[in-house]
């Protein structure tokens, strides 16, 4: 599977665009890039919430992200899902 997200964060945030297909990977980086970022919104995806625990986080994660669109291509059996 390939994950392609578009956002246009505010206030210092960012996140990595592209995360590509490979069976297995792990992500590195310069600190500041975008990998949590990047996690936190595929989180929100698959229906989990990652600031469950913080209201304030969240409310400021909302705030800063913005709107966000994710594609994901290589998908068995279903091609691609925006």
């Amino acid at each position: 599977m390939r994950f392609e997200i578009k956002a246009s964060p505010r206030g210092g945030l960012k996140v990595i665009p592209l995360i590509p297909s490979h069976q297995i990977c792990r992500i590195e980086g310069y600190n500041g890039v975008g990998k949590s970022t990047a996690i936190r919104i595929l989180q929100l995806c698959v229906g989990d919430q990652p600031f469950a625990d913080s209201e304030r986080l969240w409310r400021t994660f909302r705030e800063k992200i913005g709107r966000v669109r994710v594609r994901v291509s290589g998908l068995e059996g279903a091609g691609e899902i925006t």
